[in-house]
């Protein structure tokens, strides 16, 4: 009889923590669900207030950064005369994505053409590169001008960088020695699509590159 009472006591037990245990890991679940809810109710609140704070206008420079190594990536496969024609329209739609607007102006320096002129995006790339090989790098990005407010609605920065470029073309082999260019990079709001709800809010684009 005694050793049936130890026998239930022990069973009672295991059962008692099992569920405590249980319970432990729904709290815990429950607890993480609500943190996450609180965080994009955050996020979403941030996305679509009329201003920005400070840590969030530093995502957005590092946002900035890396549309901007982006930029390189797809102009190395945009320029280049071997790529197929339907990966080239693919980079060239993403590369004018990238910027605020079309009317945004670069210069030919970026990939070291002798009239170093002003073109618009669409001028830019509309250019006969005739490149067999492109390695375009962007080092030693930095901020120049950290993003402010600007005429009360958008923000405005810069930002500074090396400009590395390797290239072949049929009739030569092109290594430039680096190049100090500058960006200008801009936060505004944009319209977006959230499932069945369209959005006002916060996007980071260059501007242009001299």
């Amino acid at each position: 009889m005694r050793g049936f009472l130890y026998i239930l006591t022990a069973c009672l037990l295991y059962l008692l923590l099992s569920s405590e245990s249980c319970n432990s890991r729904q709290d815990s679940a429950a607890s993480q669900d609500a943190e996450l809810t609180k965080d994009l109710s955050v996020l979403k609140s941030e996305f679509e207030s009329d201003e920005l704070s400070e840590k969030s206008l530093h995502a957005f420079e590092i946002k900035a950064k890396q549309k901007l190594v982006d930029f390189s990536d797809y102009l190395n496969i945009y320029a280049v005369r071997p790529t197929d024609e339907s990966f080239r329209n693919q980079a060239r739609q993403m590369i004018q994505n990238l910027f605020v607007s079309e009317k945004v102006r670069i210069n030919n320096r970026l990939l070291n053409e002798p009239d170093r002129n002003d073109l618009t995006v669409n001028d830019f790339l509309n250019e006969k590169f005739g490149y067999d090989f492109l390695n375009l790098k962007f080092d030693s990005i930095r901020i120049s001008q950290p993003l402010h407010l600007k005429n009360g609605l958008n923000y405005s920065g810069s930002l500074k960088f090396s400009r590395i470029l390797k290239a072949n073309t049929s009739a030569d082999t092109l290594m430039t020695s680096p190049a100090r260019m500058e960006v200008e990079i801009f936060v505004s709001k944009v319209k977006k699509a959230f499932g069945n709800d369209t959005l006002q809010v916060w996007n980071v684009s260059l501007g242009n590159i001299h």
